[in-house]
Protein backbone atom coordinates (compact mmCIF):
# COMPACT_ATOMS: atom_id res chain seq x y z
CA UNK A 1 0.00 0.00 0.00
CA UNK A 2 2.96 2.40 0.27
CA UNK A 3 2.70 3.02 -3.69
CA UNK A 4 -0.95 3.85 -3.12
CA UNK A 5 -1.78 7.57 -4.07
CA UNK A 6 -4.63 9.11 -2.99
CA UNK A 7 -7.94 9.59 -5.24
CA UNK A 8 -8.21 12.68 -7.46
CA UNK A 9 -10.24 15.12 -5.86
CA UNK A 10 -14.40 15.35 -7.02
CA UNK A 11 -15.45 16.94 -9.49
CA UNK A 12 -16.63 20.65 -8.13
CA UNK A 13 -20.05 22.47 -8.86
CA UNK A 14 -23.47 20.48 -10.56
CA UNK A 15 -22.68 20.67 -14.28
CA UNK A 16 -18.80 18.67 -13.77
CA UNK A 17 -20.59 16.30 -11.46
CA UNK A 18 -23.38 15.95 -14.70
CA UNK A 19 -20.70 15.72 -16.67
CA UNK A 20 -18.20 12.88 -14.32
CA UNK A 21 -21.76 11.18 -14.28
CA UNK A 22 -21.81 10.81 -18.09
CA UNK A 23 -18.45 10.20 -18.17
CA UNK A 24 -18.38 7.50 -16.07
CA UNK A 25 -21.73 5.88 -17.48
CA UNK A 26 -19.93 6.09 -21.11
CA UNK A 27 -17.07 3.91 -19.39
CA UNK A 28 -19.49 1.21 -18.07
CA UNK A 29 -21.38 0.80 -21.69
CA UNK A 30 -24.25 2.76 -20.80
CA UNK A 31 -26.33 4.80 -23.68
CA UNK A 32 -26.44 8.43 -22.25
CA UNK A 33 -27.92 9.94 -24.94
CA UNK A 34 -26.71 12.86 -23.93
CA UNK A 35 -27.06 15.20 -21.07
CA UNK A 36 -29.56 15.11 -19.13
CA UNK A 37 -31.81 12.82 -21.44
CA UNK A 38 -30.75 9.63 -19.18
CA UNK A 39 -30.48 11.46 -16.03
CA UNK A 40 -33.76 12.63 -15.84
CA UNK A 41 -32.63 12.78 -11.32
CA UNK A 42 -29.97 14.75 -11.61
CA UNK A 43 -31.27 16.67 -9.04
CA UNK A 44 -30.81 14.19 -6.55
CA UNK A 45 -27.03 15.11 -6.54
CA UNK A 46 -28.32 18.07 -4.68
CA UNK A 47 -29.28 15.97 -1.56
CA UNK A 48 -27.40 15.50 1.59
CA UNK A 49 -27.62 12.06 1.51
CA UNK A 50 -26.81 11.39 -2.08
CA UNK A 51 -23.41 9.52 -3.13
CA UNK A 52 -23.05 11.79 -5.63
CA UNK A 53 -23.43 14.88 -3.67
CA UNK A 54 -20.37 16.98 -3.42
CA UNK A 55 -20.17 17.29 -0.11
CA UNK A 56 -20.31 13.37 0.28
CA UNK A 57 -17.49 12.91 -2.42
CA UNK A 58 -15.19 15.06 -0.72
CA UNK A 59 -15.83 13.56 2.67
CA UNK A 60 -15.47 10.10 1.39
CA UNK A 61 -11.85 11.67 -0.52
CA UNK A 62 -10.60 13.01 2.63
CA UNK A 63 -11.44 9.67 4.36
CA UNK A 64 -9.68 7.95 1.85
CA UNK A 65 -6.85 10.36 1.81
CA UNK A 66 -6.62 9.53 5.75
CA UNK A 67 -6.30 6.25 5.68
CA UNK A 68 -3.63 5.90 3.04
CA UNK A 69 -1.59 8.41 5.16
CA UNK A 70 -2.06 6.09 8.44
CA UNK A 71 -1.52 3.34 6.78
CA UNK A 72 1.71 4.75 5.54
CA UNK A 73 2.69 5.64 9.13
CA UNK A 74 1.77 2.21 10.34
CA UNK A 75 4.11 0.78 7.82
CA UNK A 76 6.79 3.00 8.65
CA UNK A 77 5.99 1.87 12.80
CA UNK A 78 6.38 -1.59 11.73
CA UNK A 79 9.63 -1.33 9.59
CA UNK A 80 11.32 0.42 12.64
CA UNK A 81 9.75 -2.48 15.10
CA UNK A 82 11.14 -4.87 13.02
CA UNK A 83 14.70 -2.96 12.67
CA UNK A 84 14.73 -2.72 16.26
CA UNK A 85 13.86 -6.37 16.94
CA UNK A 86 16.46 -7.44 14.78
CA UNK A 87 19.22 -5.36 16.69
CA UNK A 88 18.25 -6.21 20.26
CA UNK A 89 18.26 -9.81 18.58
CA UNK A 90 21.89 -9.41 17.57
CA UNK A 91 22.74 -7.96 20.70
CA UNK A 92 21.46 -10.96 22.44
CA UNK A 93 24.41 -12.70 20.57
CA UNK A 94 26.83 -11.10 21.22
CA UNK A 95 28.53 -11.87 24.63
CA UNK A 96 28.40 -10.66 28.36
CA UNK A 97 30.96 -7.85 28.46
CA UNK A 98 29.98 -6.87 24.73
CA UNK A 99 26.28 -6.46 26.09
CA UNK A 100 27.18 -4.58 29.19
CA UNK A 101 29.22 -2.35 27.07
CA UNK A 102 26.59 -1.74 24.87
CA UNK A 103 24.14 -0.93 27.81
CA UNK A 104 26.89 1.39 29.02
CA UNK A 105 27.08 3.15 25.86
CA UNK A 106 23.21 3.45 25.55
CA UNK A 107 22.79 4.61 28.93
CA UNK A 108 24.83 8.01 28.43
CA UNK A 109 23.87 8.56 24.42
CA UNK A 110 21.33 10.64 25.05
CA UNK A 111 23.82 13.19 25.76
CA UNK A 112 25.51 13.26 22.26
CA UNK A 113 22.07 13.38 20.20
CA UNK A 114 20.87 16.82 18.92
CA UNK A 115 17.48 18.16 20.50
CA UNK A 116 14.74 17.83 18.46
CA UNK A 117 13.98 21.14 16.59
CA UNK A 118 17.77 22.23 16.91
CA UNK A 119 17.81 22.09 13.08
CA UNK A 120 14.89 24.16 12.55
CA UNK A 121 15.98 26.69 15.05
CA UNK A 122 19.84 26.89 13.49
CA UNK A 123 17.78 27.89 10.31
CA UNK A 124 15.80 30.32 11.37
CA UNK A 125 18.50 31.99 13.25
CA UNK A 126 20.58 32.14 10.16
CA UNK A 127 17.87 33.63 7.75
CA UNK A 128 17.14 36.01 10.89
CA UNK A 129 21.19 36.72 11.01
CA UNK A 130 21.20 37.23 6.81
CA UNK A 131 18.03 39.25 6.82
CA UNK A 132 19.71 41.66 9.53
CA UNK A 133 22.80 41.77 7.26
CA UNK A 134 20.78 43.18 4.25
CA UNK A 135 19.01 45.42 6.51
CA UNK A 136 21.85 46.58 7.42
CA UNK A 137 23.72 46.96 3.70
CA UNK A 138 20.71 49.11 2.54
Amino acid sequence: MSGMQPPPMPARGALAGVKQDVQRAKQLGHDTGGIGNAYSHNFLNQKPWHPLNFRNQMKKWEAETKAIQEQKIREQAQAEFQAEQEKMETYSLCSEAEQKRHRDRQSISFMYTKPPGLEAALAKQAAAETEKAKAAQE
